[in-house]
């Protein structure tokens, strides 16, 4: 495929992860690397403090980096559209990726942002997100699991989205 696309020898990029920020985040990233590598292209693998990542994030003085995002409020796609996929515009676009800009998923977020019907609302949410996903705004290749621990005698319900809702937990004895 490689060749294909006119890259019969693979090419190099700079593969940017945090050591300090996510669980095991240098460790997934080695590993990514690793596979990238396998696969025909040059990772160079950059590790460094979340501080230092972030700002070459920011300032889009990356190829390749990790990201870690928590939807807000849970189960919205919103926080997604208006921060990571929006035109960099005011309050929004505030982590959009090198400079992404889609008019018609802007105009679908600022729509979002007001629209109070639900099944609206998620249809334009939808549109969106489909029209990022075919510009290919964003190219997610790893997703981190969560882990939880509880004593034998407690139970707590895993939730779609990974929250701890401990009102749902029993304890028996």
């Amino acid at each position: 495929m490689l060749t294909e696309a006119g890259y019969p020898n693979g090419f190099a990029f700079n593969l940017n992860c945090p050591n300090d920020r996510y669980v095991n985040d240098e460790g997934v990233c080695q590993a990514m690397a690793a596979m990238l590598a396998q696969a025909g292209f040059e990772p160079r693998l950059v590790t460094e403090p979340r501080q230092m990542h972030f700002q070459k994030v920011d300032n889009h003085q990356v190829d390749v980096f990790m990201l870690g995002w928590a939807t807000l409020p849970m189960l919205d796609g919103f926080s997604v559209l208006s921060a990571m996929l929006a035109t960099k515009e005011g309050e929004y676009g505030t982590f959009t990726p090198k400079g992404y800009s889609n008019p018609k998923v802007d105009e679908l977020t600022k729509a979002v942002a007001v629209e109070i019907d639900e099944e609206k609302r998620l249809a334009m949410m939808n549109e969106a997100l489909m029209l990022a996903k075919a510009d290919i705004a964003w190219l997610p290749l790893h997703q981190q699991p969560l882990s939880w621990a509880a004593r034998d005698t407690v139970e707590i319900p895993q939730a779609p989205d990974d929250l701890v809702r401990l009102w749902y937990a029993q304890v028996s004895q």
